[in-house]
């Protein structure tokens, strides 16, 4: 039996939803042992106030100045003693035995790493409600569920198509995932040149991808993520374009690298920050590095999830 999993949640002025998110983790029923690592992000409200005066010793606490969700949950990630890394939002809520589901995925189905299904948590509401998978499935319009993800373009992903059973997914759904804390660490955990917010869960993804592992959605665990209009920080559209061709330039061929400057050029700063990651030093020391190393090629990617991208 597994012994340990690591519950990583990096935080940045959530508010009450932090505490409601770990404490829905702490309710619910796992036959799985589990720490929490909660890495504040640079908050600048008080929702990490409760957890600094708390005796928990299951929630183990980091803190940075800011260094956006990629770096803030490596921080994470190196901290965790568990042989499972689940990485989630600081906005969820958790059903039942859903690690138990991410490790029987990882066992029956020899996935390295798991997302589970989503539905729209509603904030507006006093409470959050728990939901039945099964009542669910069968009311789309009032419980929407969404499992698995997919590029529509070179720089966007959309939501798979509902499935019964669990199945590859090309992307994995960042607002909850779970990996085999030894394949996490042999790829190199997410990437550390990575800012702000944005384009996470896209070269994860790939990466693991093009390294020869695996990559599963379950529809048998769901979890309720809020899908907030606006996040409690300042968004940087300079830093979204910058992990988006940093992903480019770790993954991608230089006919997508020119479709992906393509899709953003309306975007005035775009040569600035191509220059900015394209230099000559990342091309000789990331991406000849990238290439050399992979198992797999982008073409593979695109070929076997029949993406015409």
């Amino acid at each position: 039996m597994l012994k340990k999993a690591s519950i990583i949640i990096a935080s940045r002025n959530e508010g009450i939803m932090l505490k409601q998110t770990i404490d829905s983790i702490k309710r619910t029923p796992t036959r799985i042992p589990y720490e929490i690592i909660v890495v504040d992000d640079g908050s600048r409200d008080d929702s990490f106030a409760w957890i600094h005066e708390t005796n928990d010793n299951q929630i183990i606490k980091a803190q940075t100045e800011g260094l956006g969700i990629a770096p803030a949950r490596n921080i994470g990630a190196n901290m965790a003693t568990g042989e499972i890394l689940v990485f989630c939002d600081a906005h969820i809520e958790v059903e039942p035995y859903w690690l138990d589901e991410f490790t029987r995925v990882m066992g029956s189905f020899g996935a390295e790493a798991v997302s589970p299904a989503f539905k729209e948590m509603d904030y507006v509401k006093s409470r959050l409600k728990r939901f039945d998978f099964l009542a669910a499935a069968h009311s789309r319009v009032k419980n929407p569920l969404m499992c698995g993800r997919t590029l529509d373009s070179l720089s966007s992903t959309k939501w798979l198509p509902m499935s019964t059973a669990p199945f590859e997914t090309p992307i994995l759904s960042g607002g909850c995932w779970a990996v085999r804390a030894e394949v996490f660490r042999a790829v190199g955990g997410y990437e550390a040149a990575f800012r702000g917010y944005g384009g996470d869960e896209e070269e994860i993804s790939l990466k693991l991808w093009l390294n020869g592992y695996t990559l599963y959605a379950t529809p048998h665990t769901c979890v309720a993520h809020y899908f907030r209009p606006s996040a409690p920080y300042k968004l940087q559209l300079a830093d979204l374009l910058h992990n988006r061709f940093y992903t480019a330039l770790c993954h991608y061929k230089d006919e997508r690298v020119q479709r992906i400057m393509q899709e953003h050029a309306d975007y005035p700063r775009i040569q600035a920050v191509y220059d900015e990651v394209f230099t000559p030093e990342n091309i000789e020391q990331v991406r000849r590095e990238r290439f050399r190393s992979r198992l797999r090629d982008d073409d593979w990617f695109f070929s076997h999830f029949k993406l015409n991208l």
